[in-house]
């Protein structure tokens, strides 16, 4: 497990969770979420929105869920391998040995889309969790993520989560180029299924994979997802890359798989504190700082959206952006949450447009001297808070001699 946190930060940190390479051959799952962790590093300190999340949120990566099958299909002549290698099970085969570990949850366990035959690539196994992968990491994840689902039985399909529940599971797969949501066992959407359904559109912006039920695609009994879904009540997503196979070429992943996927594993490391609640209200892009017009101010200024969704399931609500405010702090870190240090206005004159360029300006001190994020939220008119962004104000009091003169990044 690779675990990025900032420890000197204490206090509540909604959690990531982000697995690849359940499934043996599906190589490059594995290298996109190994890439989005180097890129989420790389930006701590230089990128305003990478190091929020490193300062204030707990990612939690696990990069090959099932290593021995990992390494039986890095030969050529046995790629196809997909299950893990228990040899208990169909030990004179030569891939299909093991278990479907997606397949050995206990959600729906040997329900459809499974197999009680050793030797089926989506065997499920004997019962469930009987693999030691499928063990450890339910046991993590019931280490890391916080219950807030209070269903009845295992196996309740309509208890609903709250919408301020926080945290977010993403089981990453190749080659079904979709963002899968629950439930993937039974065509009855889930209890909170329309805003894990926006959640979905939201990532589909960013790597254009389909937003869309699971089971839409073809029912699954023992699958992940639903488990951590049903049992935790965490948004828990399947996320099917794209390509042709399960070994797209050098130039197609470059060009076309990693960039979008990455972006949107960015995304979702930003809206792990509301996941249900976030998604659906105005991003804030471009943030940019620099000296105000008076002694010791910053104008900060950025560009608001309420409408970057994908469609491939149908078009999401958008509403003309109502307002937006600048924070010191972190404004869902702390409770109650602290005070605008300013209210951002509409270049325009006006907020009534899905878009809006916005400008603000921070008053001297307001910020203590040296490196500062300041965070950005907005809202639309419907009343959706939108993700938080940051930018960073650098102030450095030895530039004026009665406050701090900043200087804008």
């Amino acid at each position: 497990m690779l675990r990025i946190t900032n420890r000197a930060n204490t206090g509540f940190k909604p959690v990531l969770f982000v697995q690849a390479a359940l499934h043996a051959r599906e190589y490059f799952t594995a290298e996109t979420v190994t890439r989005f962790a180097e890129q989420l590093v790389a930006g701590y300190g230089t990128d305003p929105d990478s190091t929020l999340v490193i300062d204030h949120h707990d990612v939690h990566l696990l990069l090959v869920a099932n290593p021995d099958g990992r390494k039986v299909a890095e030969v050529a002549a046995t790629r196809a391998q997909r299950k893990n290698r228990n040899q208990n099970y169909c030990a004179a085969g030569t891939t299909t040995v093991g278990v479907d570990l997606n397949r050995n949850y206990a959600w729906n366990f040997g329900g459809p889309g499974s197999s009680s035959t050793p030797c089926n690539d989506v065997f499920r196994g004997p019962t469930a969790f009987s693999e030691p992968e499928t063990t450890a990491i339910t046991a993590w994840l019931r280490s890391v993520f916080t219950d807030q689902r209070a269903e009845t039985s295992l196996g309740d399909r309509t208890t609903p989560v709250s919408v301020d529940a926080h945290g977010f599971y993403i089981d990453v797969h190749s080659n079904g180029a979709g963002n899968w949501f629950p439930w993937g066992d039974t065509t009855q959407l889930a209890p909170n299924g329309a805003r894990m359904q926006t959640l979905a559109r939201k990532l589909e912006f960013f790597n254009g994979y389909e937003a869309i039920q699971g089971a839409l695609t073809g029912v699954i009994g023992g699958a992940s997802d639903d488990f951590v879904f049903g049992t935790l009540g965490v948004p828990a997503f399947t996320m099917e890359l794209g390509g042709s196979d399960f070994w797209p070429d050098c130039a197609t992943y470059e060009s076309s798989i990693a960039p979008g996927t990455i972006a949107s594993l960015k995304f979702a490391a930003r809206v792990v504190h509301a996941p249900y609640r976030v998604p659906a209200g105005p991003e804030i892009l471009s943030v940019a700082t620099a000296p105000g017009g008076s002694p010791g101010s910053v104008t900060i200024t950025a560009t608001v959206n309420d409408g970057r969704y994908g469609a491939g399931t149908g078009p999401e609500p958008t509403q003309p952006v109502q307002g937006v405010n600048v924070y010191a702090a972190l404004p869902w870190s702390v409770s109650p949450p602290p005070p605008a240090i300013a209210a951002m206005t509409a270049v325009d004159g006006a907020f009534d447009e899905v878009e809006e360029a916005v400008t603000a300006t921070i008053p001297a001190g307001a910020l203590a001297p040296g490196r500062r994020l300041v965070y950005l939220q907005a809202v639309d008119s419907a009343g959706n808070p939108g993700p938080v962004s940051a930018g960073f104000v650098d102030i450095d009091p030895a530039l004026l001699g009665n406050g701090f003169e900043p200087v804008g990044r």
